[in-house]
C-alpha cells in the first residue's frame, strides 16, 4: 500500500508540473486499483491534481477527459464528507461545462462524449454527498448563498443542454443530474423546504425542457428511456415544490429570510397562478399514453402515481388531468401496465376522491358523460387510433365509478342518451354475415360485426367497453328502458341492435343479479317474439299454410325475400337464441319453470338448414342445460320429455300455424338417449295419421323425421338383435339343401307309419297344451313395421327425395326386423311390386337406393328360403341384370358421342356399373366377367389410337382405366378375364400416348399386379426388354412374343416395384 501512495504522490507532482495524458492515464489506473476504504481516507489528495489541472488543459481534449474520469472514479468509490471539497468539485466542473457551451455557440458544436463525462461526473458530486455535510452548509448563512449559486448553475446548464442537442446519451446524462440536484433521497423536512423553494424559481425552465422532449416520439429506440426518465425527473421536481410536506401558499413575511439567499417564491398568488399551467402542461403530455412503448406507458402510470400520493393538497384542481392520463392505461394490453393504472386508480378512488360531493369528483363524471357523447362522431369523424383510446379511457371511466355508474346513467335524461350511444354504435353489419358456417364458438363469444366498428382492435374494445358497463353500470332501470324500446321498435335491424346490446349487458352483468324482475319480462318478451315462426327451413315451409291450402309444392312471389333482409332475419333469430339463454342464466333456477315453452323452440331451430341457426340453438341448449344443473343436453331432453310430448301433440293437430312441430321429435332423437323411446311411440303415431292426411301435398316432412325414427331404433336396437349375414346362396348351396331337404322328408314320412301302427297302445297327445307360446312383440318392432307400411304406399310418387327417403327407411326398417320373421315377411310382400317397378327407372340415383335395399332384403330372405327368395331369383335379380346390360351397352355407345354432357353421362353410368356390380349376386358377378368385360375392352380396343389433343373421348378412357381395377377385384374375375383386360390397356403404355391416359395406364397395371403378380410380368416381358437383362432362376419365365407396342423402361419398372420377386431389381425410388 505503501509503494502505490508512493506511485500516486509522484505522479501528483508529475501532474501539478505538466499534466501530460500519458501520465493522467497511469495516475487513473492507479486509483482503479485502490481499495474503497483507502480512496476515502485520501480523498482531498487524489481530487486535487486533477482538479487543479481542468483549467489548465482546456485547449486539451484527451487531458481533459482523463481528469474528469479520475474525478469521476475517486467518487464512485467514496463519498463527499467535506463542505469544500463539494463546492470545489462542482464549481469546477460548472465552469468547465460553461466554457463548453460558450464554445458551442461559436464554433460547430461540441463533442458529445465529453458533455457526457461531465454531466455523469457532476450526477457523482451531487450523488455522493453526506447528508450531515448538506444539513450544515444550508445552516451557515455564507454557504447558503454558494448553493443558491451551484444549484442555479447545474440546473440551468442542463436544462440549455437538453434543448440544444438531440443525442440520446448527453440526454439521459442531463436528466440523471437534474434529478439528482433534487436532493431527493434526503429526508429532512428544512432541507427539503430549501430546496423547493430554490427549484420553485427553476420550475419553469425545467417544465418547457420537460414538455419539448415528451414531444419527442419519432424515434422509438432513441426516445423511450429519454422519455420514461423525463416523466421521472418531472415528477422529482413537481413534488419537491408542491409536495405536502412543504406547507407552501404561506405568505412571505410568514417566512424566514436570508440574507443573500431569495425568499420562497411559493405565495398564495404564486400557487394560483403555477397550478394552471401545470395542468396544462399536463394536458399536453396525454398522447404519451398512447406510445408504442410499455416502459413510457408504465413511467406515466408512476408519474400519476407520484403526484396523486404526494401533492393530494396542492394539486388537488390538476387530478381530473392525471386521471385522464391513467384511464386508457387501465385497459393497456400488458398486464404490468395494466395492473398499475388500476392499483392507482383504486387509491384515488378510495383516498382522493373518498368524499363523492368533492369537486373533482364531479368534474370526472361530467367528463365521462362528455365522452360518451361525444363517441358517436369520433367514430365517423377521426382516426381509428383516436377512437380506440376514447373507448379505453370509458372503459378506465366504469372501473374508476364503480357502483356509481349505476347510479349515473339512470339519472335524469342520460338513459335515453346512453342507450342511443350505444344503440348507434352497436349497428349490426349483414353483408359479411356466412349464413353456411356451422360456427362451434361458445355464446359468450360474439361473432357479430357492427357497421361503424370496422376495425379488429376497435370492436374487441367496443366489445370490453360493454363488458365493464355490463359489470358496473346495469340497473333495473336500464333493462326496463330497453324492454320498453324493444317493444315499440318493429324493424328488423332496430331490434337486432337492441337484442344485441341487451344481451352484452346481461352477460357481463355481475352473478348473481339483483335485477331479477326486470331480466323476468325481459325473458318473456324474447319467449313471446314474432321472430321464432320464421322459418329457416325448406321442409318447414312445405308445410305452412298456403302450401296446404293452395296444395303448391312452395311459396313464391311475395313469400321470397331479399338476401340482406333474409339475413337480418336469420341473426336476429340467433340473437333471439343467445338471449335465452343469457337471461336464463341471469335468473337461475328461478327460469325454470318457463323451460317447457322455450325447450321446444330451441329443438326446433336444432334441425334448421341454416347452419348459423343451429349452432346457435345448440348452444343454448347446452348453456340451459348447465344452468338448471344437468350434465348433458340429452339429459335436459329425457327429463323434459313429457312436456315436449305434450306440446308436440297438441301444435300438430294445428301444422298450418305450427308447420316445425314435426321436427321436434327429430331434433330430440339426435341430441338425446334411448331413454325417450317410450315417450315418442304417441308422437309416432300422431305422425302416421297425419301423413294419411297430408300424403298427397305434404308428405315428405313426415316421412324425413320418420326416417330420423327409424335410423335411431336401428341404432339403439343394434346391439340387442342379431346380426345378419348378407351372404348369398349360390346355386351348389342349393342343390345341397334340395337333397337334404329330401332326405328329412323321408326319414319324417317312416317315423309317421310306425307312428300310426301303434296308436292303439298310446293315447294321442293334446297338441293344444304342447303348442308354444309366442314371445310378445317389442314395442319398437311393432311401430317399426307401422312405418313401413305406410311408407310403402308413398314408394310410387314420382317426387324423387321423397322416394330416396323412403327407400332408406325401408332399408333400415328391415334391418331392424331381420329377427322378427313373422313381421318381416309381410312388409316384403307390401314393397315387393315397388320395387320392381322402381327398378325400371331411368334415375341413377333411385336405381343405386333400389339396389342396396334389394341387397338388404336379399340377404334377409336367403335366411327364410320361402317363396319370397324363389321370386328374387327370377323376377329382382334378373331385372338388375337387364340394367346392367342396358348401363354396358350405353358405355359402348360412347364412341360416337361428341359432347362433353354426352360423355360425362357415361362416366357415371360406369360409376354405377361398379356399384351395382358390388351388391349384385354370385351369378350376376359372372354374367359381368361374360357380358360387361368383352364390351369395355371393345371400346378401348377402338379408342386406342393416338390422340393429339383433349376429349371427352379421353376423359371416358380415363375413367375406364381409373375402374377396371376396382371392378375385377369384385367380381373375383378368372385369370383369362384378367388377361383380356390387360391386353386392351397395353396400348396405352405407348409414349406417344396422351401423359394422362399413359399415367392411368400405369396405375391400372401397379393394382392388377396385387392381384395377378405374373400376368403383369408377362405382358412387361412381351413389352420391355429390359426384364431378359435381370432374368434369374426362380422367376417367372415366359415365351417372349413381339408386342403391339413398346413401353419404356422407366414405367416397367415403376410396374413391377411392388411385384415380390422384382423388388429387388426395381427398388422404390428415392
Amino acid at each position: 500500500m505503501e509503494e502505490q501512495m508512493t506511485v500516486l504522490q509522484s505522479l501528483s507532482l508529475k501532474i501539478l508540473l505538466k499534466p501530460a495524458p500519458e501520465i493522467l492515464e497511469v495516475f487513473l489506473s492507479e486509483i482503479q486499483h485502490l481499495p474503497a476504504a483507502t480512496v476515502t481516507e485520501f480523498q482531498d489528495c487524489l481530487l486535487f491534481p486533477a482538479l487543479s489541472c481542468n483549467s489548465e488543459t482546456k485547449s486539451n481534449q484527451r487531458s481533459l477527459e482523463l481528469s474528469l474520469r479520475i474525478v469521476h472514479q475517486v467518487l464512485s468509490k467514496s463519498s463527499l464528507t467535506t463542505w469544500t471539497v463539494f463546492r470545489d468539485i462542482v464549481g469546477s466542473l460548472c465552469l468547465t461545462t460553461n466554457d463548453i457551451l460558450t464554445d458551442a455557440g461559436k464554433g460547430p458544436g461540441f463533442d458529445e462524449v465529453l458533455a457526457v463525462l461531465l454531466m455523469e461526473t457532476s450526477y457523482a458530486a451531487f450523488s455522493c454527498l453526506d447528508d450531515s455535510t448538506l444539513l450544515t452548509a444550508i445552516n451557515d448563512p455564507k454557504e447558503l448563498k454558494m448553493i443558491h449559486v451551484l444549484w442555479s448553475n447545474a440546473v440551468f446548464q442542463c436544462v440549455d443542454l437538453l434543448g440544444k442537442t438531440p443525442s440520446r446519451d448527453v440526454r439521459l446524462s442531463c436528466l440523471r443530474l437534474l434529478k439528482a440536484t433534487t436532493m431527493d433521497a434526503v429526508d429532512r423536512v428544512d432541507c427539503r423546504r430549501v430546496f423547493g423553494g430554490l427549484f420553485a424559481s427553476f420550475l419553469p425552465g425545467i417544465t418547457g425542457a420537460c414538455l419539448s422532449l415528451a414531444k419527442d416520439t419519432a424515434t422509438p429506440f432513441v426516445g423511450q428511456v429519454v422519455l420514461a426518465e423525463t416523466l421521472a425527473t418531472f415528477s422529482t421536481v413537481l413534488c419537491l415544490v408542491y409536495g405536502d410536506e412543504q406547507a407552501i401558499g404561506q405568505d412571505t413575511a410568514e417566512r424566514t429570510v436570508t440574507d443573500g439567499f431569495p425568499p420562497d417564491p411559493r405565495t398564495v398568488a404564486w400557487v394560483a397562478e403555477t397550478v394552471p399551467k401545470i395542468s396544462l402542461s399536463l394536458q399536453n403530455m396525454a398522447h404519451l399514453a398512447a406510445v408504442d412503448s410499455a416502459e413510457v406507458r408504465l413511467s406515466l402510470v408512476l408519474f400519476s402515481k407520484k403526484l396523486l400520493s404526494s401533492c393530494l393538497k396542492s394539486l388537488r384542481t390538476t387530478f381530473p388531468v392525471l386521471v385522464r392520463l391513467l384511464l386508457p392505461l387501465a385497459e393497456d394490453a400488458f398486464a404490468n401496465v395494466s395492473a398499475a393504472a388500476l392499483d392507482v386508480l383504486q387509491f384515488f378512488r378510495s383516498s382522493v376522491a373518498a368524499d363523492e360531493c368533492d369537486l373533482v369528483w364531479g368534474l370526472l363524471q361530467e367528463d365521462f358523460i362528455t365522452l360518451l357523447d361525444s363517441l358517436p362522431y369520433l367514430s365517423s369523424n377521426q382516426s381509428e387510433q383516436t377512437f380506440i383510446s376514447a373507448l379505453k379511457t370509458c372503459c378506465g371511466y366504469c372501473t374508476l365509478l364503480g357502483s356509481q355508474l349505476a347510479v349515473l346513467l339512470s339519472s335524469g335524461d342520460m338513459m335515453e342518451r346512453f342507450t342511443d350511444i350505444l344503440l348507434h354504435l352497436s349497428e349490426l353489419d349483414y353483408r359479411n354475415v356466412d349464413l353456411m358456417t356451422y360456427s362451434t364458438t361458445d355464446v359468450a363469444d360474439s361473432p357479430y360485426t357492427c357497421t361503424r366498428l370496422s376495425g379488429r382492435e376497435t370492436a374487441r374494445q367496443f366489445d370490453r367497453l360493454l363488458f365493464c358497463l355490463g359489470k358496473q353500470g346495469l340497473s333495473a332501470g336500464i333493462l326496463q328502458h330497453l324492454s320498453g324500446v324493444l317493444s315499440d321498435r318493429f324493424d328488423v335491424p332496430s331490434m337486432n341492435g337492441v337484442i344485441f346490446l341487451t344481451n352484452n349487458l346481461i352477460r357481463n352483468a355481475e352473478k348473481p343479479m339483483q335485477e331479477l324482475h326486470a331480466v323476468s319480462v325481459l325473458l318473456q318478451l324474447y319467449i313471446s317474439s314474432d321472430w321464432w315462426t320464421f322459418s329457416t327451413s325448406t321442409q318447414a315451409a312445405i308445410l305452412s299454410r298456403r302450401c296446404v291450402l293452395d296444395g303448391e309444392a312452395s311459396s313464391q312471389g311475395a313469400d321470397e325475400l331479399s338476401l340482406l333482409r333474409y339475413k337480418q332475419q336469420v341473426v336476429g333469430l340467433c340473437l333471439l337464441l343467445d338471449g335465452l339463454a343469457v337471461t336464463a342464466e341471469a335468473l337461475g333456477q328461478t327460469s325454470q319453470r318457463t323451460l317447457h315453452s322455450t325447450l321446444c323452440r330451441l329443438l326446433e331451430k336444432t334441425v334448421s338448414e341454416v347452419p348459423l341457426v343451429e349452432a346457435h340453438a345448440l348452444q343454448a341448449l347446452k348453456s340451459l342445460s348447465r344452468t338448471y344443473g344437468y350434465s348433458s343436453v340429452s339429459e335436459l331432453i329425457v327429463d323434459n320429455m313429457e312436456y315436449v310430448t305434450s306440446t308436440v301433440l297438441i301444435r300438430i293437430r294445428s301444422l298450418h300455424r305450427h308447420p316445425k312441430t314435426v321436427f321436434i321429435l327429430q331434433a330430440a332423437l339426435k341430441l338425446s338417449s334411448p331413454d325417450i323411446l317410450p315417450s315418442i311411440w304417441k308422437i309416432v303415431t300422431f305422425l302416421l295419421d297425419k301423413l294419411d292426411e297430408f300424403h298427397s301435398v305434404a308428405a315428405l316432412p313426415f316421412v324425413v323425421v320418420l326416417a330420423a325414427v327409424i335410423r335411431k331404433i336401428a341404432e339403439w336396437n343394434a346391439a340387442t338383435e342379431p346380426a345378419l349375414t348378407v351372404a348369398v346362396p349360390d346355386r351348389v348351396d342349393e342343390a345341397v339343401r334340395y337333397l337334404q331337404e329330401g332326405c328329412d322328408l323321408q326319414n319324417t314320412s317312416t317315423e309317421l307309419d310306425e307312428g300310426i301302427s301303434g296308436q292303439g297302445e298310446e293315447p294321442i297327445p293334446d297338441l293344444a297344451e304342447e303348442e308354444e307360446v309366442e314371445p310378445e312383440v317389442p314395442t319398437h318392432v311393432t311401430f317399426t313395421v307401422n312405418i313401413l307400411q305406410r311408407c310403402a304406399y308413398l314408394l310410387p310418387v314420382d317426387d324423387r327425395n321423397l322416394r330416396t327417403t323412403i327407400l332408406d327407411i325401408v332399408r333400415e326398417g328391415c334391418s331392424i326386423l331381420g329377427a322378427h320373421k313373422t313381421q318381416l315377411l309381410p312388409v316384403i310382400h307390401k314393397v315387393w311390386t315397388s320395387v320392381i317397378l322402381l327398378h325400371r327407372s331411368p334415375d341413377l340415383v333411385i336405381l343405386k337406393k333400389t339396389t342396396l335395399m334389394a341387397r338388404t332384403q336379399t340377404a334377409l330372405m336367403a335366411q327364410t328360403q320361402t317363396t319370397l327368395w324363389a321370386r328374387t331369383q327370377t323376377t329382382l335379380w334378373a331385372r338388375t341384370q337387364t340394367i346392367l346390360m342396358a348401363q354396358t351397352q350405353t358405355i359402348l355407345m360412347a364412341r360416337t358421342q361428341t359432347t362433353l354432357m354426352a360423355r360425362t353421362q357415361t362416366t357415371q353410368n360406369c360409376g354405377h356399373v361398379l356399384e351395382m356390380s358390388e351388391v349384385a349376386g354370385s351369378f350376376l358377378r359372372q354374367r359381368v366377367s361374360t357380358d360387361i368385360i368383352p364390351v369395355v375392352t371393345r371400346v378401348l380396343g377402338k379408342e386406342r389410337h393416338i390422340a393429339d389433343h383433349w376429349s371427352p373421348t379421353e376423359q371416358l378412357l380415363i375413367t375406364l382405366l381409373t375402374s377396371l381395377p376396382r371392378l375385377l377385384k369384385r367380381i373375383d374375375a378368372e385369370d383369362s378375364v384378367c388377361e383380356i383386360v390387360a391386353a386392351a390397356v397395353l396400348p396405352f403404355l405407348s409414349p406417344d400416348q396422351p401423359a394422362q391416359l399413359r399415367q392411368q395406364a400405369v396405375g391400372f397395371f401397379r393394382e392388377l399386379a396385387v392381384q395377378q403378380p405374373d400376368l403383369v410380368v408377362v405382358k412387361m416381358t412381351e413389352a420391355c426388354d429390359v426384364l431378359e437383362t435381370f432374368h434369374k432362376p426362380g422367376l417367372p419365365s415366359v415365351r417372349r412374343r413381339r408386342a403391339v407396342v413398346t413401353v419404356p423402361e422407366a414405367d416397367v419398372c415403376h410396374i413391377l416395384q411392388d411385384v415380390p420377386s422384382y423388388k429387388v431389381l426395381f427398388p422404390r425410388p428415392n
